[in-house]
């Protein structure tokens, strides 16, 4: 049973469609960016992100510069919480301190490190379909 409270919502708007498949473009924005006086701070954050979402219907029910919900359960989110941060995380930190224990080099351990990172997002990268279908993004009909 789904309800609406173990969902991530987020506005977007439609900028592509595909057979089976709309790209929709959410302008992710901090705190700081929907206040009034944001414009003296310097703190304003605000980043779009494109995200395709597999939808069968999607060409049927809508067009190109729709406005649309884009939902994600919160576990779905805190799997990609997991993937993208927690996991090169551990990857980085095991790697750095393995190599200086072992070689007593700062400078060697975070190359290494760093590399690590960079082996794993490569691998991510490679594997981001099976690792697509793990999550559930969804349009939502308001």
């Amino acid at each position: 049973m789904s309800r609406s409270c173990d969902k991530i919502k987020h506005r977007g708007v439609i900028t592509e469609l595909k057979p089976n498949q709309a790209r929709v473009c959410i302008v992710r924005s901090s705190a700081c960016a929907s206040c009034g006086i944001s414009h003296v701070c310097t703190r304003t954050e605000s980043k779009e992100m494109i995200v395709d979402i597999m939808d069968s219907t999607a060409n049927e029910k809508y067009r190109v510069g729709d406005c649309v919900t884009v939902s994600i359960g919160k576990d779905s989110a805190r799997t990609a919480v997991f993937y993208a941060f927690i996991i090169p995380l551990v990857c980085l930190l095991t790697s750095f301190i393995a190599v200086y224990m072992v070689f007593d080099s700062e400078s060697g351990a975070s190359v290494v490190s760093v590399c690590s990172v960079m082996v794993y997002v490569w691998i991510l990268y490679l594997k981001r379909k099976t690792i697509g279908r793990r999550f559930s993004i969804e349009l939502v009909d308001e």
